[in-house]
């Protein structure tokens, strides 16, 4: 692990707490798969809307 990217948790870690540094880097890590499973419900509904016209 770099050292810069070391002192920056080391320090983060002691001005809010753990948990805080934690629930920030899990925040992070999940983003992109939280902006993928938003783009797969919003094609979902479009395809609803489309057989239930098909249906019509």
């Amino acid at each position: 692990m770099d050292e810069a990217l070391l002192n920056f948790l080391m320090h983060a870690i002691n001005n809010v707490g753990f948990p805080i540094v934690v629930s920030g880097y899990l925040f992070f890590r999940f983003e992109k798969k939280l902006s993928s499973l938003d783009h797969s419900i919003q094609e979902l509904d479009a395809d609803f809307h489309n057989l239930n016209r098909a249906k019509e």
